[in-house]
């Protein structure tokens, strides 16, 4: 059954729209990572309005995430979409809608190998986001063709983004001085109507140890705290009403309740102003016990896959999930006159899914309830406004794929990634053997490699084997492979890779184009399974 949600307006604390601990049970909740109404708002003859919403983690997934669960309602597989570009700035547009004064940002672990620099800054130019800075695994990323060190990486995104990137604690091992790269800022002093909003890029203090010595090569990193307390007092003294912290660190403010109350990690953390919560013995943690009183009010973190959506003394911490499964919103209220920043008002969203669509029995698209029934659909709004479809999502659904059959009639060695249902496109190409194994190295160590089908990576012991219905790929012969180009970030990973010499793109298809939806007969399951991959000498 659902729950009755109430809006509670807490004496001496934040705003926050769901009664403390309402969705804190182990069996059911509702629009536990969904806002579907508008909050209450302040009276603006009073107050100036300022929305802070954020990313962290996106990695570069700029399609959506296609998550498959199960439930104890029905039997086969559900699936639910979540994220995307298409999706995500939809959700951006709706939220500036409706708070005129908003500021889009994003603290870090934005690359990723399988996107250009261009295609990454298009996003963020696209979204309009205010700022951003970088987080730790941007420093290990695999770079590109053509660049040297992740240095010179940052400098020419930098140089290309119109999007200001915020280092304000990266010095140039030569100049001892701040780096000074075009589109490179220590700090951003950001005018948001009436407001003037200081904000600083911190990467964190353990980079050293999270990163090897050629990745930071010609580059020092000033602690943390240091770097804070300087920009933050420049940034005060030239008029901010308010600064922000961008940083890549985590904190963990929903173990002890989960302990607590033997509940999910993911249905916690609904009393942001609780500050016996959070653990602050990581370096996140005593960085915020460190902090002077009232000199940084929000910090923006990262890194992790929890939640946070906390006050450590004066200063609020938001975190939400990556590859952009959710963003985080907090509502701040300025008193109209003296431009100072009223913090028993703010108004505390906890992390907002990017839903597709709703199931019916909990108004939001959080699927690890398995006593929830995810069957019944119904579109996703977010403060009031419905979530359009997609036009991947508005054409013909009713196809369902079977990539046995999918072999058989596009007459291809394998597939990347086929989608359960739908009309996305499939590209077909040629690969020599040579680099079809290039290919499957790569995808093995970027984690994709449970995404081909009929899958050919063998582990045996700790050796991983590369096999094609049961045999060695051969260097010189040519192999077919189909990819599903709306399937996760699919064309994302090949797009730079079809533009290699060896591969040569043949023609563009359809699922619709085929009936896949007939049952495997017994005859080709047997087939199938003969084509599973043997370890060498079997």
């Amino acid at each position: 059954m659902k729950l009755v949600l109430i809006f509670l307006l807490t004496v001496g604390a934040c705003s926050f729209k769901k009664k403390p601990l309402s969705n804190q049970v182990l069996k059911g909740h509702s629009q536990l990572y969904s806002h579907p109404e508008v909050p209450e708002v302040q009276d603006p003859e009073k107050y100036i309005r300022l929305s802070v919403a954020s990313f962290n983690d996106l990695e570069g997934q700029l399609s959506p995430l296609h998550i498959e669960f199960k439930d104890k309602e029905n039997k086969e597989k559900q699936s639910i979409k979540l994220g995307g570009k298409d999706v995500i700035t939809q959700y951006v547009n709706i939220l500036r809608q409706n708070s005129p004064h908003t500021l889009l940002l994003d603290s870090g672990d934005i690359f990723s190998p399988s996107l250009t620099t261009q295609e990454i800054t298009s996003f963020y130019e696209t979204l309009g986001f205010d700022a951003m800075t970088l987080g730790t695994n941007d420093f290990n990323i695999k770079l590109p063709e053509g660049y040297q060190s992740s240095p010179d990486y940052f400098k020419d995104f930098a140089a290309h983004s119109k999007t200001p990137l915020i280092l304000s604690n990266i010095y140039d091992l030569k100049t001892a001085r701040h780096v000074e790269w075009q589109g490179v800022r220590p700090y951003l002093l950001k005018e948001v109507g009436e407001l003037k909003v200081g904000i600083i890029g911190i990467i964190p203090d353990d980079i050293v140890g999270k990163t090897t010595v050629d990745n930071r090569l010609g580059l020092f990193v000033e602690n943390m705290l240091q770097s804070t307390l300087r920009q933050a007092r420049l940034l005060k003294s030239l008029g901010a009403n308010m600064i922000v912290v961008l940083t890549h660190q985590n904190i963990n403010c929903g173990h002890q309740l989960a302990r607590e109350n033997k509940l999910p990690l993911e249905k916690v953390n609904f009393e942001p102003r609780n500050q016996s919560l959070c653990d602050l013995t990581n370096i996140l943690g005593e960085y915020l016990k460190r902090l002077p009183p009232n000199l940084v009010d929000l910090v923006i973190g990262g890194r992790s896959e929890e939640k946070a959506a906390n006050y450590v003394g004066n200063t609020l911490v938001l975190s939400g999930f990556p590859k952009g499964m959710s963003f985080n919103v907090a509502d701040f209220y300025f008193d109209k006159k003296s431009k100072q920043l009223v913090s028993d008002l703010t108004y505390v969203y906890q992390p907002v899914m990017t839903c597709h669509e709703f199931f019916k029995e909990t108004e939001d698209c959080y699927y690890k309830d398995e006593t929830v029934d995810h069957k019944k659909r119904i579109p996703a709004t977010f403060l009031g406004v419905p979530i359009e479809p997609t036009p991947e999502e508005v054409k013909n659904t009713s196809v369902k794929i079977d990539y046995f059959k999918a072999l058989k009639e596009l007459n291809v060695d394998l597939i990347f990634n086929v989608g359960k249902e739908g009309n996305s496109q499939i590209l077909t190409f040629e690969v020599s053997g040579s680099e079809l194994i290039k290919l499957l190295e790569e995808e093995f160590n970027l984690g994709n490699a449970q995404y081909w089908h009929p899958n050919p990576f063998l582990k045996v012991d700790d050796s991983v084997f590369l096999l094609l219905a049961g045999e060695k790929i051969i260097n010189n012969k040519i192999y077919k492979i189909a990819l599903d180009l709306d399937s996760r970030n699919a064309s994302i990973i090949f797009k730079s890779r079809l533009k290699n010499k060896d591969i040569s793109v043949l023609h563009n298809h359809s699922w619709n184009d085929f009936n896949f939806s007939d049952k495997v007969s017994s005859k080709l399951s047997a087939q199938v399974k003969d084509t599973t991959p043997q370890a060498p000498g079997n």
